[in-house]
């Protein structure tokens, strides 16, 4: 792959060949979060249930706070260990589970990235909704910057910021592209989902790959 821009047919294609070669792998992880996230619902629930507590009571709501940190810290350890399987799919190494053994140490900074983001694109939403869109297509790659190049919230941000330069149109397709196929997926029902799902996350780990190539002027292998 060489520093010229992809066109969305090529990254479609070439995101395509890449899933090809790891799908088992990817839908592993996917598979295995979705049951653990499942699992600890379900226990929330019959907890709730067989203890007789009424909705409305304040250790119900502890209760339901709690499920909801620990699936928000479940969902961030798991957004790490994928970002990290996609690139290395992507630069054609294969992956374990082991990948995600390295994501507690990012954690706190991946959170405050999520974070940062959120606010700066709610921000821009408020801001009648156009640069909200804006600030999402050029801040989106901040989360890898923290999971491949272990950068601060803050200079995550700025990466993403600076490399994004001039790609909010192209970016826009992309995710209107991703859009479209995720559509085909629900049409295609279950599988088709976790299809696009993993294709849409090895589509923007191929372009940070090509994004960081553009920018020292070196061909992807």
């Amino acid at each position: 792959m060489d520093t010229v821009r992809p066109t969305i047919g090529k990254l479609v294609g070439s995101s395509w060949e890449i899933l090809k070669q790891h799908f088992w792998v990817l839908l592993g992880f996917l598979i295995t979060y979705l049951i653990v996230s499942f699992m600890i619902g379900l226990i929330f629930g019959l907890f709730l249930g067989l203890s007789g507590m009424p909705p409305e009571s304040s250790l119900s709501a502890v209760l339901q706070v709690t499920m909801n940190l620990i699936s928000l810290v479940l969902s961030i350890l798991f957004s790490i260990g994928f970002v990290k399987a996609t690139l290395n799919a992507v630069d054609g190494v294969d992956s374990t589970f082991a990948v995600f053994k390295t994501t507690i140490d990012k954690f706190w900074y991946m959170l405050a990235t999520s974070i940062l983001v959120a606010v700066i694109v709610l921000v821009g939403f408020f801001f009648l909704i156009v640069p909200g869109i804006y600030l999402a297509l050029r801040l989106q790659f901040a989360g890898f910057f923290v999971v491949d190049q272990d950068k601060s919230p803050i200079e995550a941000i700025k990466s993403s910021w600076e490399l994004t330069k001039g790609e909010a149109g192209y970016l826009f397709l992309v995710t209107l592209t991703i859009l479209g196929l995720t559509i085909l997926g629900l049409i295609c029902l279950i599988v088709g989902v976790f299809v696009t799902a993993i294709l849409s996350y090895i589509m923007f780990a191929y372009l940070f790959r090509y994004y960081l190539s553009a920018k020292t002027g070196e061909a992807m292998e």
